[in-house]
């Protein structure tokens, strides 16, 4: 069972961790295969850049006229590039680049996170269905 100190994630130091080396460089500790942090980072961004090919891949199959055609590409681009930015980060993480691969960079992608979703959710509540509403109403016999 993993056990995590919840009082060291209010300190600076914390996010940008790095532990001096004997060159008088920093470098940021590696997440061992073993961990299963490692494979959450490594799943959970190949999931992102996933999910966002295969939302462009729905946007394809949706008719010209409709609502999300012109939405589906901001958050398949969102997410690939929150996919590839998080590999990146861990990539840099296993191979002990300081500033890139330290903590702080998670945090950014946490706030990322929640700007899209607080958007999204914006957009499916309040506007979305007066646009499919109008949608159907204007274009249900080119369907």
């Amino acid at each position: 069972m993993i056990s995590i100190n919840w009082s060291r994630l209010s300190t600076f130091d914390y996010w940008l961790e790095g532990l001096q080396n004997n060159a008088g460089s920093y470098t940021t500790p590696t997440i061992p295969k073993e961990s299963s942090f490692f494979w959450l980072f490594l799943n959970g961004y190949t999931t992102l850049i996933c999910i966002g090919i295969v939302i462009l891949f729905v946007k394809s199959l949706l008719h010209s006229k409709h609502p999300l055609q012109l939405k589906l590409p901001f958050l398949a681009n969102n997410l690939i590039w929150m996919g590839i930015i998080g590999i990146s980060w861990f990539l840099c993480r296993q191979l002990e680049i300081w500033l890139l691969g330290s903590r702080i960079w998670i945090l950014v992608n946490i706030i990322w996170i929640g700007v899209l979703l607080t958007l999204s959710i914006r957009y499916l509540s309040q506007f979305y269905p007066l646009e499919l509403r109008y949608y159907r109403k204007n274009y249900k016999n080119e369907i």
